[in-house]
């Protein structure tokens, strides 16, 4: 059986606004941005609204990773 840590658990179920901001390059108020414009949907809050997360599905990953492809096809070429 393996003994796996509660932070490793909310990895797993969790994606939080934290990595997703790591994984795209932007920064914060980049992200609060794209989320109230609808790249996301609500997510769950806690801390007072300093932690936000999604579960980690499918749809959720999907919608990251067309974020990302969105602000790569902004970007310019050398």
């Amino acid at each position: 059986m393996q003994n796996i840590s509660r932070q490793q658990e909310f990895d797993t179920k969790y994606i939080t606004a934290a990595e997703i901001t790591k994984q795209l390059g932007i920064s914060r108020a980049g992200f609060l941005y794209g989320r109230r414009s609808g790249k996301l949907p609500e997510p769950v809050v806690a801390s007072e609204g300093r932690l936000l997360m999604w579960e980690r599905t499918p749809e959720i990953l999907a919608l990251v990773a067309n974020w990302k492809e969105a602000i790569t096809a902004r970007k310019p070429t050398e």
